[in-house]
């Protein structure tokens, strides 16, 4: 599949806006919460994670397939999940002038999942994977580095995405009903089934 060079610079733009306000919420625990700001390696780790995102979308969204075509219902159902990830991220904002209702802000919950999985990989690939080595790396993560917080934060826009992905499937489905309710609607109306 070829990359449409017409559509490349608006959909850079598109996902640019949607990267980083999605970001908005990890971004704003990791430095309200977890005082990521005094580290500019961490700043520019989870800054390098959200421009992955966006190159990566971006070109997905360029290519020459039906997700660059705004009427085919694959591309719909994309911007269907893309808006739902957008009014989230919107409503969780304002959780964070009031820190006891945190555990309410769904990034807490994935990002907590990504450190986790990132914990898990890290242990795995030890080396070498002993039980000393295990218990020193286990003591050694609570200390961000670079690599650390690109590999959470990459996890972690993962499985936002998933999430997202996985509301798209089902805005498929949602859109197609009506679709074939239109279809149907109209056959009924002129006394003939609907012709293709």
């Amino acid at each position: 599949m070829a990359i449409d060079l017409e559509t490349l610079p608006r959909q850079l733009r598109y996902w640019s806006g949607h990267c980083l306000l999605n970001a908005a919420p990890s971004f704003a625990i990791s430095c309200l919460y977890l005082s990521y700001w005094e580290k500019p390696e961490t700043v520019l780790a989870m800054g390098l994670a959200v421009l992955s995102f966006i190159i990566l979308f971006s070109l997905l969204t360029s290519l020459k397939s039906p997700l660059s075509q705004s009427n085919h219902t694959l591309s719909r159902a994309v911007r269907a999940g893309v808006k739902f990830r957008m009014i989230v991220s919107l409503a969780s904002l304002p959780v964070y002038l009031f820190p006891s209702f945190i555990s309410l802000v769904p990034d807490l919950w994935s990002g907590l999942l990504a450190t986790w999985i990132s914990q898990q990989i890290e242990l795995i690939i030890s080396d070498p994977p002993t039980m000393a080595s295990i218990l020193d790396k286990m003591a050694e993560m609570d200390h961000p580095t670079f690599a650390r917080v690109f590999a959470v934060s990459i996890i972690q826009g993962l499985i936002i995405s998933l999430f997202m992905f996985l509301f798209s499937f089902f805005a498929v489905l949602v859109i197609q009903r009506r679709e074939r309710e239109k279809i149907y609607a109209a056959g009924d109306a002129s006394g003939y089934p609907a012709s293709d």
